[in-house]
């Protein structure tokens, strides 16, 4: 049990009273937070899932000559991060343009448009990691 004492002034006028704030089961809310911060701090598969939303779009979006490009899109993923990346050289030029040549944001215009569900997918990652710890999520 922890108890934090605090000052506060309930009105102008009247002088500054204690508040008394008794804490129970800290140990065991602190656990549970760590706990849900090391099950967060790795979020591969949930990153490895919003990434794979963009890899449509970005295919279809893809200009096509040979087609290379339209099927080399993947998702990557590791504990802090996700993205989609692409095997063929020319993958950056073409996405972001170079000079003379406008980019053709095959996976930036995937992302805007796929944003309400990449951060739904984030929503449901975090909260079954916090149903799993024992957190109320409703």
């Amino acid at each position: 049990m922890h108890t934090i004492e605090s000052m506060s002034s309930p009105a102008p006028q009247s002088k500054a009273m204690a508040e008394k704030i008794t804490v129970t089961g800290e140990r065991e809310v602190q656990s549970a937070f760590d706990a849900l911060g090391r099950d967060v701090s790795d979020l591969a598969e949930t990153h490895r899932r919003a990434a794979e939303l963009v890899i449509p779009g970005a295919s279809r979006r893809s200009p096509r000559r040979t087609g290379a490009l339209a099927a080399s899109w993947r998702a990557e993923a590791t504990k802090i991060a996700g993205g989609v990346v692409s095997g063929v050289p020319y993958a950056g030029p073409v996405e972001y343009g170079r000079p003379g040549m406008a980019g053709a944001r095959m996976v930036a215009d995937t992302i805007a448009e796929q944003s309400d569900a990449i951060v739904a997918e984030y929503d449901a990652g975090i909260t079954e990691r916090g149903k799993r710890r024992g957190f109320r999520t409703d």
